[in-house]
């Protein structure tokens, strides 16, 4: 007694021609890619510095905050990332130098 194969409709077969089965969704192959960031939102950039989205509010005002790009039409503003490192490193070393309690120093 020969075995009937079942009948494969389109839907079934992927595209090597290999039966899948009917409830399993079609094989794709996976695409991994890392794509480097170049700028930052406020909310990642506060993130990133390891301060609160307000913090970083307040030293936009005070004139204080990281290097900043606003888009045309100004309401998006981004942190390029590279001038965020040279900011962050700049005020590191400047707080070890001036002996910056609020940054680092002892705590009393």
């Amino acid at each position: 007694m020969t075995k009937v194969q079942p009948r494969l409709y389109p839907w079934q077969v992927d595209r090597s021609g290999r039966p899948t089965p009917v409830g399993d969704p079609p094989r794709r192959p996976a695409i991994v890619a890392q794509i480097l960031r170049v700028t930052l939102s406020p909310r990642e950039t506060a993130a990133s510095l390891g301060i609160s989205l307000g913090t970083l509010q307040t030293l936009e005002r005070a004139g204080q905050a990281p290097p900043s790009l606003v888009l045309p039409g100004g309401r998006r503003r981004l942190y390029p990332v590279d001038l965020l490192v040279r900011w962050a490193a700049d005020r590191a070393t400047a707080g070890q130098a001036d002996g910056d309690e609020q940054h680092g120093g002892p705590t009393r």
